[in-house]
């Protein structure tokens, strides 16, 4: 048997957002309960109705560091603040995804297709 979820949620600002969209999750539920699409999916649940607990891992999609690769001359690589940089794109990158590269360096250095090299991409030429 599943263990209930602990009605209390952690004190944070994220906390806080997650609660308010719960809320407006159930709001939603209890407001369109007998409207099309509504009672046809909450009709189609298997009864009764297990309850559930689930992950959810809010991803940060407005990061606060910002930084800019640079290609130098001798095609080594160096990093700066994207403020100092007049930078011709952009790459949105998970910061589990870089601190994976660091934790399993061998791996990525062995096997530098592993690398997500989208950053290096050419821009498309302008017609």
């Amino acid at each position: 048997m599943m263990d209930e979820c602990n009605d209390t949620l952690l004190n944070s600002e994220e906390a806080e957002l997650f609660a308010q969209y719960l809320h407006i999750c159930n709001l939603a539920l209890t407001a369109n309960k007998e409207r099309f699409p509504f009672k046809q999916i909450l009709g189609a649940l298997p009864e009764p109705i297990t309850p559930q607990n689930i992950a959810v891992r809010i991803i940060d999609d407005h990061p606060k560091a910002h930084h800019a690769i640079h290609m130098n001359a001798d095609q080594t690589l160096s990093g700066c603040a994207a403020e100092a940089c007049h930078c011709q794109k952009e790459w949105r990158v998970t910061r589990s995804y870089l601190e994976d590269v660091i934790n399993h360096a061998d791996e990525y250095i062995n096997n530098p297709a592993k690398i997500n090299w989208e950053w290096m991409y050419p821009l498309p030429k302008a017609e």
